[in-house]
């Protein structure tokens, strides 16, 4: 029964290290260049978009 016990350990163990990596969050100065690359990369799509868009009908009113 000791095979158990250190499987038991082993995976405790592995458990605890690979989660122990996500408990750090990244720092505003590793963010804000993230930020300035996704605010990039809305307007290119929101500029393809525009242009992908027909203009719209205008109604006269008479």
């Amino acid at each position: 029964m000791r095979w158990n016990r250190d499987l038991e350990k082993l995976i405790l163990t592995t458990l605890f290290v690979c989660l122990g990596g996500c408990t750090t969050n990244p720092t505003d100065a590793q963010l804000k260049p993230r930020r300035f690359e996704a605010s990039d990369r809305n307007a290119q799509i929101v500029a393809a978009n525009a242009l992908k868009q027909k203009p719209s009908q205008t109604i006269r009113l008479t």
